[in-house]
């Protein structure tokens, strides 16, 4: 019998291979499309280069998007494991399909190839599912660190795969992940048990709790909900643009290769992990958490606008690890702000409200920003910083925002805030 630790480590082993596909582009897309003059990828239909580059890009979050919301519903239905199984035999296609486009030099079948990839790695979701299913045999809170930190570490890992095996091909980076994501549905079939509940169940727990579903439209008229997504929303615009697009301002302002632009990402994913597993909670105290994510968010805007100053050499990295560790302070503690602030509401339905929040900002980023970075690399990352301060500014005000009163009907009170 599989015990519980050992389905968590599972979970953790199919998280770090999802943010590893995510993470794999970062090094990989921008020298493909800017600097790759052998590659017909970045002469589809005579479009500019850095157009297509934001499509490609804009096409895993999309999928992923779509995927995080329906297979998370479908697994609720249908059981954990047999939706794990099918959306990771999804994830090694589309990853071998992602290379085959690059060897092929087939632009639309990499667009379809990253949607099929993004979409079928929304199964990110059911592994936050299995974590909340085994909540009564191990610390929920301890888990869910667990979680975030393969999804650090899958940042950290991915772009230095794609950074070391790209001399041999940009194609060899998917074919790994696609062998990646082929060991973790082995290990599905044969060892993963079922968590989940069965329907039978799930309408018992459901009837006993007395407790009705809401709307998506009622859950939005929560007093201070929305002024509280948009914090999320500026924050998700600014960063999205740093992680989407400092492959491209190292690109064109130092002529940096994949390998170099992992090195820079490296430096940026351990600060990140080091902050939120050592110094996080004693900033926490020192501090008091609201303080600690305010200066998160106006710290990240502040170090995108002074990427203007062109900083070089150990400059150039520790700016990376300033950056890490400014998003690290925010990251987690915003998402534990939300949780304990509007308690009152279905917690599944509020984090895949701020995870469709980050994916459609990155959507937005990655075409946008395509856009705009046509007019210069320091114009999208002064737009970037500007959003993020912004995100610093209002989180100020909504902590004015009255807390929810449980003697109010607050469901009458239509968009109050």
């Amino acid at each position: 019998m599989v015990s519980p630790k050992q389905t968590l480590t599972m979970v953790l082993l199919i998280s770090l291979i999802g943010y590893i596909g995510i993470a794999l582009p970062y090094p990989i897309f921008s020298p493909l499309f800017l600097t790759n003059n052998s590659s017909q990828l970045n002469q589809f239909m005579h479009l500019p280069p850095m157009i297509l580059m934001g499509l490609v890009l804009a096409a895993y979050p999309a999928g992923l998007l779509v995927g995080g919301s329906y297979l998370g519903k479908l697994s609720d239905r249908l059981g954990r494991k047999p939706v794990l199984f099918w959306s990771l035999l999804g994830a090694v296609a589309g990853n071998a399909l992602s290379a085959l486009a690059i060897y092929l030099d087939s632009f639309m079948l990499l667009i379809l190839s990253r949607l099929l990839t993004g979409l079928c790695v929304g199964n990110v979701a059911v592994a936050r599912a299995i974590v909340t299913d085994l909540g009564q045999q191990i610390n929920k809170t301890q888990s869910f660190g667990y979680l975030s930190a393969a999804g650090y570490a899958g940042y950290l890992i991915g772009p230095l795969i794609a950074g070391g095996v790209t001399g041999f091909g940009y194609g060899w980076p998917f074919a790994i992940a696609a062998c990646l994501s082929l060991m973790t549905l082995i290990i599905v079939a044969k060892w993963l048990p079922e968590t989940g509940l069965t329907k039978t169940r799930l309408q018992k727990n459901n009837i006993n709790s007395g407790k009705k579903a809401l709307s998506t439209i009622e859950f939005l008229r929560s007093p201070g909900l929305l002024a509280c997504l948009w914090v999320y929303v500026l924050a998700t615009l600014g960063v999205n643009t740093y992680y989407e697009f400092y492959p491209v301002y190292l690109v064109q302002n130092f002529s940096m290769d994949s390998l170099q632009i992992a090195m820079a990402t490296f430096a940026l994913t351990l600060s990140m992990i080091l902050v939120a597993v050592g110094l996080l909670l004693p900033l926490e105290k020192m501090l008091g958490r609201t303080t600690v994510i305010t200066l998160g968010f106006i710290g990240l805007g502040v170090l995108m606008i002074l990427l203007q100053f062109d900083p070089t050499g150990w400059k150039l990295y520790g700016h990376f690890v300033l950056t890490g560790a400014v998003i690290a302070m925010y990251n987690s503690l915003y998402t534990a702000w939300m949780s304990e602030r509007f308690k009152h509401l279905d917690q599944g339905q509020l984090m895949g409200n701020m995870v469709s929040t980050f994916c459609l900002t990155n959507i937005i980023m990655a075409l946008a920003g395509s856009y705009i970075v046509l007019l210069s690399i320091d114009t999208l990352m002064l737009v970037g910083g500007v959003m993020a301060i912004c995100s610093g500014l209002w989180f100020i005000y909504c902590q004015k925002l009255p807390a929810y009163n449980y003697q109010n009907n607050w469901q009458s009170k239509l968009f109050e805030y």
